[in-house]
C-alpha cells in the first residue's frame, strides 16, 4: 500500500501529462485555421481554373450568344467536374465585361469573373481571368 502511495505521490511522467493537457487546447484553434485556410485555398483555385477555361470557352466562339453560353455551360460543368458541392454550383455567378461591342470582334479585351459562395467558411470567393482577342477574329 506504501508503494502504490508514494508512486502515486512521485512526480515522474507527470511532464507529458502537463504538456499533452496544455498543448490539446492550444493545438485544436491552429488545426481549425489550417483547415479553414486549406479550404479556401482550394476553393480560389477551382475559381481560377473556372474563370481560365471559361473565357478560353468563350473566346472561341463564333459569335456573342454562343460565346455567353458556352461559357456558363463549362463553368458549370467545370464547377461540378473539379469538386463543388450542389450549393457552391448554384451560388455561381458568372460576369462578362467587354471592352467593345459586339465581344467576338477583333482586338477586343474580354473579361470573366466567377463568384461563389463556399459553404465551409461562409467566405464569398472570386476569381478573375482576362482575354484579348487577334486582329484576326
Amino acid at each position: 500500500m506504501r508503494k502504490l502511495i508514494a508512486r502515486i505521490r512521485s512526480e515522474d511522467g507527470s511532464a507529458a501529462v502537463e504538456f499533452v493537457l496544455l498543448a490539446i487546447p492550444l493545438f485544436i484553434p491552429i488545426i481549425l485555421f489550417i483547415s479553414s485556410f486549406a479550404d479556401v485555398s482550394d476553393k480560389e483555385s477551382i475559381a481560377r481554373t473556372l474563370a481560365r477555361e471559361s473565357i478560353r470557352g468563350f473566346v472561341l466562339s463564333r459569335e456573342d450568344l454562343s460565346a455567353h453560353s458556352t461559357a456558363h455551360k463549362i463553368a458549370a460543368q467545370g464547377a461540378t467536374a473539379l469538386g463543388l458541392d450542389a450549393r457552391e454550383v448554384s451560388s455561381m455567378r458568372v460576369s462578362i465585361q467587354c471592352e467593345a461591342w459586339p465581344c467576338i470582334s477583333p482586338r477586343n479585351r474580354i473579361s470573366l469573373t466567377i463568384t461563389f459562395d463556399s459553404t465551409q467558411g461562409n467566405r464569398k470567393i472570386r476569381a478573375t481571368a482576362e482575354e484579348f482577342l487577334s486582329p484576326w477574329v
